[in-house]
This record gives structure tokens, sequence and C-alpha cells, in this order.
């Protein structure tokens, strides 16, 4: 059986998706152990059309599963900055992240595209609904976002 994780926003929109725990187990891993994460949902500034959101319970400091090109809407990834740790000093902290594809992207940062672990993808909920609340969410701008493990 696979483990699913619930995303919920507070402005309205659900959604489940499955974790790839065949493609990134340790990336799955680290993530399911520190559910439920509540914080601020916030749309990409380099990236493209993701929404994303800062992870500050949840630190994995390896790229599994990666992706740069080839995210389709409903597919989520994590950013564990790994492109950092080759540019900056490593007294710099840079907040990990989720990613929510709702359209075309490349994900990046202010380095420019920096690669991420691909670790889930949505199977339920509208994909269309998903693209209203990331428009909503660049023009409106922050929202609590709670992601958690299926009951």
């Amino acid at each position: 059986m696979v483990n699913q994780i619930q995303i919920e926003f507070e402005k309205g929109g659900k959604f489940v998706a499955d974790m790839l725990e065949n493609e990134a187990p340790r990336t799955c891993k680290a993530i399911w152990d520190k559910l439920p994460v509540v914080s601020d949902a916030q749309h990409a500034q380099y990236s493209g059309q993701i929404i994303f959101f800062f992870t500050p319970t949840i630190r994995f400091d390896d790229l599994e599963n990666p992706k740069l090109m080839g995210l389709y809407p409903g597919d989520i990834t994590f950013n564990p900055h790994f492109l950092h740790k080759l540019h900056l000093t490593p007294a710099l902290k840079i907040p990990q992240e989720v990613f929510i594809t709702y359209g075309g992207c490349i994900p990046a940062d202010f380095c420019g595209p920096s690669p991420v672990s691909h670790f889930a993808r949505i199977v339920e909920g509208d994909l269309k609904e998903l693209m209203d609340i990331g428009i909503r969410n660049r023009r409106e701008g922050f929202e609590k976002i709670t992601m958690k493990r299926k009951q």
C-alpha cells in the first residue's frame, strides 16, 4: 500500500498525493516522519507555475530522484537546495521547501536552475482547481497550507 499525503489550502482546495517511495525512498521517509507540516504557501519567484512552502521541521540534505525539467501539474518536489552546498558558505542556512507544480516550470532560485527531489504526485483533486489556487496565490499572497498523512 502506498503512503498518501493530504494537502489543504486555507482559502480552499484539498488534494491527495501518492508518495513515490520506489523513486525517492529516503526523501519520502524524511518527509513522512515529520508530518504534519503547517506553513505559508507562496508563489515561486523564479521557477514559473509553482506554489511552495518552507519546511522548518524537515531537513534532508540529499538530492534523490532529481528533476530539473519534465515536471507536470500535480508533481510535488522537495528542494534541499543542493546547489547551495557548492556556491554558498556553510554558515548560510537556506530554508528547505516543498514545491507543488501547477503548470509550466523549471525549478530555480536566485542562482538559476536548481534540481529538486520528485517525491509525490497528486492523484485526487482537480488540477484545474490547483491552477486556480496558483493564480490566487500569486495575486493575493500567502495563505496557510497543511500537509499531513492521509487517514
